[in-house]
C-alpha cells in the first residue's frame, strides 16, 4: 500500500506541472488574443470601406489653423468668441450645438468676456458643454470631476463628459457612454448633444441595461459593461468641416484685415456667381453642430481604425481624427 501511495506521487507532480503550463500558455496569449480581436474589428471596416453620410445631421466647425491665423487673438480665444458663434448658429438654425472644449476656469481675457458667453447660453437651451474626469496628482486610482466653469454651470445648459477609453494598441475603437463618478452617472457629450436632437427632457436618464443603454427611444448597444464601439464611417474630415472663422466673420465681428470678408451673412450674387454664405446657404439649418479643435498643437487628434489612407496619389499615409469629430460617429 505503502509503494501505491509513492508511485503516485510523481503522476500528481506531473499533472500539476502540466496544468500550470497550460494556464500559462493561455494566460500568455491573453494579449494576443485580443490584439486579434483588434485587427478584426479593423478588417470589417476595412471591407465595409466608407460609408455616405451626406444625410447625416452632423457638422463639424473646426477650431483649426486658419481661424487661428485670421482672429484678432490668438487660442485659447476669449469666450465671447463662442457667444458670438452660437448666437450665428442659432439664426442659421443650427438644431444642437455640442462644444468640445473645457472651460472650467476663468477667461484669462478677463470677466467681462466669460459673462457675455454666460448671457448667451442663457438665451439658448441647444448648448451643450463640456466636462472630463481627471487623475488627481500622487493619488494612484483617484480622480476628480471637472465640469464647466460656474458661471456657465448656472446658465442651465447641459454638459457631457469628453473622455475616451483606450485600447491596448493605442487606438480608439470604444466610447464611454456615460461615466460614473460618486454614485452618478454623467452623460458623455454626444448623448447629452441626443437629448437635444431629440427633444428629450434635459433630465432624461442613461439606463444600463444588460446588452445595451438606452436613451428615451434611441438604444446604443453594449461592447463591454460601460462603453459602445464607435461606429466609424470613414477616415478623418468624412463630416462636413468648416473652420470656426466662417462662422465668426459676419458684419457685426472683424477678423484681420486679409481675412475679413463678413463671409457668415454675406447674401451672395447669383448674377455673378456668388454663393451665400452660411446664415443664408441653408447648410446649417436643422443640422447638429460639434465644435473642436483640429489643430495639431493642441493634441486632440486619435488613432482610428482608418488610421491608415490613401494620398491623392495613392501612397498610404497616416491620418488621425479629430476627437470632435469621434463624437460625431455616436450620433450617426
Amino acid at each position: 500500500m505503502a509503494q501505491s501511495k509513492h508511485k503516485e506521487k510523481p503522476l500528481i507532480s506531473l499533472g500539476i506541472g502540466l496544468i500550470a503550463i497550460i494556464l500559462a500558455v493561455i494566460l500568455g496569449s491573453i494579449p494576443t488574443m485580443i490584439n486579434l480581436e483588434y485587427d478584426l474589428l479593423d478588417y470589417r471596416f476595412k471591407i465595409r470601406g466608407v460609408e455616405d453620410v451626406s444625410q447625416s445631421p452632423i457638422v463639424i466647425l473646426a477650431i483649426d489653423d486658419q481661424s487661428d491665423e485670421s482672429t484678432p487673438h490668438r487660442w485659447p480665444w476669449p469666450r465671447e468668441y463662442f457667444a458670438h458663434i452660437v448666437e450665428n448658429l442659432n439664426e442659421a438654425g443650427v438644431k444642437a450645438i455640442g462644444i468640445d472644449v473645457i472651460f472650467d476656469q476663468p477667461d484669462i481675457n478677463g470677466p467681462q468676456s466669460d459673462d457675455r458667453f454666460a448671457e448667451v447660453l442663457s438665451q439658448y437651451d441647444n448648448v451643450v458643454l463640456s466636462g472630463k474626469l481627471e487623475a488627481i496628482p500622487g493619488r494612484t486610482g483617484m480622480v476628480t470631476l471637472v465640469p464647466p466653469y460656474e458661471k456657465f454651470l448656472n446658465t442651465g445648459s447641459l454638459w457631457g463628459m469628453v473622455s475616451f477609453d483606450l485600447d491596448g494598441d493605442g487606438f480608439y475603437r470604444r466610447y464611454l457612454v456615460g461615466q460614473k463618478f460618486a454614485d452618478s452617472i454623467y452623460s458623455s457629450l454626444a448623448t447629452s448633444v441626443l437629448k437635444i436632437y431629440r427633444d428629450y427632457e434635459s433630465s432624461t436618464p442613461i439606463l444600463d441595461l444588460p446588452e445595451k443603454f438606452v436613451l428615451g427611444s434611441y438604444e446604443i448597444p453594449k461592447f463591454n459593461s460601460y462603453s459602445t464601439l464607435i461606429n466609424y464611417a470613414g477616415p478623418a474630415r468624412t463630416f462636413p468641416h468648416y473652420s470656426f472663422d466662417t462662422v465668426l466673420d459676419d458684419a457685426d465681428f472683424d477678423l484681420r484685415d486679409e481675412y475679413d470678408m463678413d463671409y457668415f451673412d454675406d447674401p451672395g450674387d447669383p448674377e455673378f456667381g456668388i454663393e451665400p454664405g452660411l446664415l443664408y446657404s441653408g447648410v446649417l439649418k436643422d443640422k447638429i453642430v460639434l465644435i473642436g479643435a483640429t489643430m495639431q498643437e493642441l493634441h486632440d487628434e486619435f488613432p482610428t481604425p482608418f488610421l491608415e489612407v490613401n494620398d491623392p496619389e495613392g501612397r498610404p499615409i497616416q491620418v488621425l481624427t479629430s476627437g470632435v469629430e469621434i463624437h460625431g460617429y455616436i450620433l450617426l
